[in-house]
């Protein structure tokens, strides 16, 4: 059986499911396995020796990212919102996924026809690199800039 190590197994087991969270715990550290394991998506890296409470400290941040991601995930499904420029897709009488984006304000008004103005915080426009974009807002957002 041959050898695998760390690095190994932190990208076999983002390929099974991107989700997973991955610590690395090292006792041959170095800045280049470190940078190695965070461009292959490990959630956090520790060199050996390191205190209980520092591994525990770093368990209990990636579960808490992991709840946040499936949360969002949630409430996406309920309502899909570009994270680049805050548009929301109106699925309301169309395929699931193929409905126009549109601004908050204007979503919120034809939802809910009794909303008259707008909260005081809310942009009209589109911001981010959607705002100048020749391209449409369907192809955009095809390209994988939905945070979903």
């Amino acid at each position: 059986m041959e050898r695998t190590d760390g690095i190994q197994v932190l990208k076999r087991s983002k390929e099974i499911d991107a989700t997973v969270m991955v610590i690395i715990l090292t006792g041959f550290g170095d800045m280049l396995s470190a940078i190695e394991a965070l461009q292959s998506q490990a959630d956090d890296y520790l060199l050996k020796p390191c205190e209980s409470a520092e591994v525990f400290f770093r368990v209990e941040r990636c579960l808490e990212r992991l709840e946040l991601a499936r949360r969002i995930s949630f409430y996406q499904k309920i309502l899909p919102m570009c994270c680049v420029c805050k548009k929301i897709r109106d699925d309301a009488g169309t395929e699931p996924g193929r409905g126009p984006w549109m601004p908050v304000e204007q979503f919120i008004h034809t939802s809910a026809p009794g909303w008259t103005s707008p909260p005081a915080t809310a942009r009209s426009a589109p911001s981010g690199p959607c705002r100048s974009s020749s391209r449409s807002d369907d192809f955009v957002h095809q390209r994988g800039r939905l945070a979903a």
